[in-house]
């Protein structure tokens, strides 16, 4: 039964990629076909009558009936193999031809010509417009009425003008449907050639795109593999072979738990995997050691589907080298800092006539040497600081402490300084401020320091300002001011690079690394923090250091 259904659906179906003649084709096999089934059986019905009772079935016009169905079947036989491997206008021409013929042959010439056989011969007007081009349809039906009138005409009666007028009634209608049909067909056909000439080129194109992401994929020098929803990684390129030290035949449908395997520690294994799970942005570019390299490892979700991609790098070299900079870093804090603070304390002794008296010049020299050695003091721990903040070395140190005694303490320090140039120096610590704060006091009196130093270096005459007071209820704030020199807008966008100082006559008079405005924001960045600065030419500038309230 399934078969038969197919079939009708395979004969009754429209595609629309089939030509018009393809299409003509298969409807007239279909109508062929179906005459051809009743004419058999007529036949059939017809022969067997002429076999039981001959003489009876000859006056009943079996024998007719007979004759007709055999020589219709030939017709129609005729027809399919014409429509086969012939043509098929031509067989669509001949089947209208041929029913047309059949009709007028088919009863009286009365009934023919104004009887119940005149609706007969709508089934081969409305099937020209459908077998050959829509046009035909009116040919089929000038056709008809020419056989209908003749034959009325030939036995004497008028031709029935209605009948005539139906016909070519019907044949319009039909050139309409038939020339719509045609005109869609047409159009899904254009649309259809359309989509796959855009299927083929977007094929092209993904297939292309494959490509260029496979060479890009393996030309990578880091290892890239991903991994499905499941966790087990279906792709890899070169580079993630080589860092794993596996084929990427085994790779392929395993986990990363099972790819790691031995090759990395317990700790790093739980590391990593709850990062991946988690999706844990804040712990990319971890290291771990994989055999016997060090990698970082980066990942990222699939974008448009559930996935992950796992990135390792070769971070051996760079390991390599932070340990010889750990090891610099702690032969230079003690290898640098030890004579030079020894040079600073034998030149105090002698300032102070502790192994005999010192005149005037010898105090003079002694005081040079004294400000030089402590300059140099000040570069060295300034190079170590912004090494040990790049390495990630220098972690704050937070603890609870009093804002107005940190204030106290460097107006003590600074204030003999500013005295000594002449200007006034201001102290303002506000009244809303909580008893204590959570911050690193020994780093953040470094960063005032330096700033209110400068802020006295650069000042001829006026003041200088610590102002403490609190910004909301999440910050507080401290502000340095001063009427120095100034800085100008181009230099207030560099002064916090390192070995960035701003251009002026003045700055090039008093001599610095460029190092402590750089070392200040580190700094205050490490302590979660944020510094910026307002300044013009010639009326002062104010530094202003910004910290969120938090808990001991």
């Amino acid at each position: 039964m399934s078969a038969v259904t197919k079939l009708i659906n395979d004969l009754t179906s429209i595609d629309g990629n089939e030509t018009d003649v393809e299409r003509k084709s298969r409807l007239l096999t279909i109508l062929a076909g179906g005459l051809l089934i009743m004419t058999v059986l007529v036949s059939l019905w017809s022969g067997a009558s002429l076999l039981v009772n001959w003489q009876q079935a000859v006056e009943s016009g079996s024998l007719y009936i007979f004759i007709t169905t055999v020589v219709t079947g030939t017709v129609l036989v005729g027809i399919h193999l014409i429509n086969r491997y012939v043509s098929q206008p031509v067989a669509g021409a001949v089947f209208t031809l041929a029913l047309i013929v059949i009709f007028s042959l088919a009863d009286t010439p009365e009934q023919v010509s104004n009887g119940r056989t005149l609706l007969a011969f709508v089934i081969p007007i409305i099937m020209a417009g459908y077998l050959l081009r829509p046009y035909a349809t009116f040919v089929a039906a000038a056709l008809s009425a020419l056989i209908v009138a003749g034959i009325a005409i030939s036995i004497g009666l008028l031709p029935n003008v209605t009948a005539i007028a139906v016909f070519f009634a019907v044949a319009l209608v039909t050139w309409l449907a038939a020339s719509n049909l045609e005109h869609a067909l047409h159009r899904l056909q254009e649309i259809n050639r359309n989509l796959d000439g855009l299927v083929v080129e977007r094929t092209f194109e993904l297939e292309r795109t494959l490509a260029e992401v496979e060479v890009i994929l393996q030309s990578i020098a880091d290892g890239v593999a991903v991994f499905d929803k499941d966790g087990h990684a279906f792709r890899g390129n070169q580079s993630f072979v080589e860092l794993v030290g596996q084929p990427l035949s085994r790779i392929r449908g395993q986990k990363l738990d099972s790819i790691m395997g031995d090759a990395v520690a317990a700790e790093d294994r739980a590391r990593l995997l709850t990062a991946l799970r988690e999706q844990d942005r804040s712990r990319e570019n971890m290291r771990l050691g994989w055999g016997g390299r060090t990698l970082s490892v980066s990942f990222a979700t699939l974008r448009g589907r559930e996935g992950k991609v796992v990135v390792l790098r070769d971070y051996t070299a760079e390991a390599e080298v932070e340990r010889m900079k750990d090891a610099f870093l702690s032969m230079a804090s003690h290898e640098l800092r030890t004579p030079l603070n020894a040079i600073l304390g034998y030149a105090d002794m002698l300032k102070l006539g502790a192994v005999g008296p010192v005149n005037a010049t010898q105090t003079d020299i002694l005081q040079r040497m004294i400000s030089n050695v402590r300059r140099m003091t000040n570069l060295v721990n300034n190079l170590l600081d912004s090494a040990r903040i790049e390495a990630g070395k220098l972690e704050p140190r937070l603890s609870p402490f009093d804002l107005r005694a940190l204030a106290e303490d460097i107006d003590g320090t600074m204030r003999v300084l500013a005295e000594q140039k002449g200007l006034t120096m201001h102290v303002n610590v506000a009244g809303d401020l909580p008893p204590q704060v959570v911050s690193d006091r020994e780093r953040l009196t470094q960063v005032l320091i330096n700033l209110m130093g400068n802020a006295i270096k650069f000042t001829d005459e006026g003041s200088v300002t610590l102002a403490i007071n609190c910004r909301d209820d999440h910050k507080w704030a401290i502000s340095v001011r001063d009427t120095g020199i100034g800085i100008s807008e181009a230099d207030q966008q560099r002064i916090f690079e390192p070995f960035a100082q701003a251009e002026s006559p003045y700055t090039r008079k008093e001599q610095g690394t460029g190092l402590g405005l750089s070392i200040v924001r580190q700094l205050v960045e490490l302590m979660d923090g944020t510094i910026s600065v307002e300044s013009s030419l010639g009326k002062g500038s104010t530094f202003t250091l910004v910290f969120p309230y938090r808990g001991a």
